[in-house]
């Protein structure tokens, strides 16, 4: 197979996506990712997935996180959320409070932390089509850690959003 450079930027991203998406689409027999989801997840989850970018690595990403929220519970597994704007407000004591939930030291000088700000990667529509995709993929546990992040049909919640993402670049700035 060929090997495809992208650049690092909202333009390679969608690029990448839609050959991610061609890839999984193309499939004509049982395998293709329409049958499969259908298949799974019934044809509500097929037709939300449809606007999404990248739809079956949204896909991973929330089963992968169904399975560990389910995994946690069903083991009775000590865990921690951390959550990745974290680490830019506050790294030390991120890191502090990561450290005492492994019961390790901290080894050496405090790190730095530098965040990226991801905005322009995907339209409002786009948005809106992947909050609708995800509510209906995750997990009641997966969607409690994923909702800071996402906006209804209406828009609601971009605000918020929005907000969160000044914050991180002006943090970022410093």
């Amino acid at each position: 197979p060929q090997v495809t450079e992208y650049s690092n930027d909202p333009e390679g991203f969608r690029l990448f996506c839609s050959d991610q998406d061609a890839l999984y689409s193309d499939k004509q027999d049982d395998s293709s990712f329409d049958v499969v989801i259908s298949k799974t997840f019934g044809n509500d989850v097929t037709e939300a997935s449809k606007d999404v970018p990248c739809r079956a690595d949204f896909l991973r990403y929330v089963l992968w996180h169904n399975r560990a929220f389910e995994m946690i519970k069903e083991m009775n597994i000590p865990s921690i959320v951390v959550h990745y704007e974290d680490y830019n407000e506050n790294f030390n004591a991120t890191l502090s409070n990561l450290l005492d939930f492994m019961e390790m030291p901290q080894l050496g000088d405090d790190a730095e932390f530098s965040s990226k700000v991801y905005t322009g990667y995907y339209s409002d529509e786009q948005r809106v089509a992947i909050n609708a995709y995800l509510k209906l993929i995750a997990s009641p546990d997966t969607w409690d850690r994923l909702m800071r992040y996402t906006v209804n049909e209406k828009g609601q919640g971009e605000e918020e959003r929005i907000k969160m993402l000044n914050k991180m670049q002006t943090l970022n700035d410093r």
